[in-house]
């Protein structure tokens, strides 16, 4: 299924910057849909480096005071995070982040999902389900119909056969081959506390573990020695010399 550049992040990871951990986009977008309705939207999360996010906004009939996602791609650990803050209100609504061209491959990797939700305010109650999702054909995801549910129509449960899903309870094994797309879906109900509560809630998706591919380097190849030099593969490297 092709989503669309408009759904998840707006723009790839360039891989020369794979390794150092930073993206080169400065946009990723928020998408919201009621779940087991028609009804979805998005908002714009601004930032650079691994780290966007926007102010006071709300969907439906909940709102809150800040939104976040943190992005981290250092090749041993792939992970995407989102936040909200002074989330309030009553309903039963999905929100889901994504982004591509993570770097952890492997074999025997974890995909996992975890969470936390803090009740700043009021009685508590509210429900709150995190799910991890990781594409090893790198494609994005979001809500691209009307026809949403506990996983978004559309989205990587069903519709790709390089798609992995991971709950709190239930990490994935998976084996990844290149390059791969993380989302992150927050299930959010709060119809329980009749929008009396505020709540601090976090939901991470990572990749851990395994054997990381090896990545190719300029000059990589047979090591020789010459005077005071190491040549890996025609690229010189100084070494240094016992006195």
């Amino acid at each position: 299924m092709q989503t669309g550049k408009f759904l998840g992040i707006g723009a790839a990871l360039s891989a020369g910057l794979l390794a150092a951990n930073v993206a080169s986009a400065s946009t990723l977008t928020l998408e919201e849909y009621a779940v087991g309705g028609n009804t979805f939207s998005s908002i714009a999360l601004n930032g650079s480096a691994g780290s966007y996010s926007s102010g006071t906004g709300g969907y439906l009939t909940m709102s809150w005071s800040g939104v976040a996602a943190t992005v981290v791609n250092s090749g041993g650990t792939a992970s995407l995070e989102l936040e909200f803050t002074g989330l309030t209100g009553s309903g039963y609504d999905g929100f889901l982040v994504s982004d591509s061209s993570f770097s952890e491959t492997g074999t025997g990797l974890t995909l996992s999902a975890s969470s936390s939700s803090t009740a700043t305010s009021g009685s508590g109650g509210g429900a709150f389900s995190p799910i991890g999702l990781a594409d090893n054909n790198n494609s994005l995801f979001g809500v691209p119909s009307a026809d949403s549910s506990s996983y978004p129509s559309g989205s990587v449960k069903s519709e790709s056969s390089g798609a992995y899903s991971a709950s709190v309870s239930s990490p994935q094994t998976i084996s990844i081959s290149g390059p791969f797309s993380l989302t992150t879906n927050a299930i959010v109900n709060t119809e329980f506390t009749g929008g009396s509560s505020v709540y601090n809630i976090t939901a991470d998706t990572s990749v851990t573990g395994g054997t990381t591919s090896a990545v190719t380097l300029p000059g990589s190849g047979p090591l020789t020695i010459v005077g005071g030099l190491v040549v890996v593969g025609g690229l010189a490297i100084r070494r240094r010399m016992k006195a």
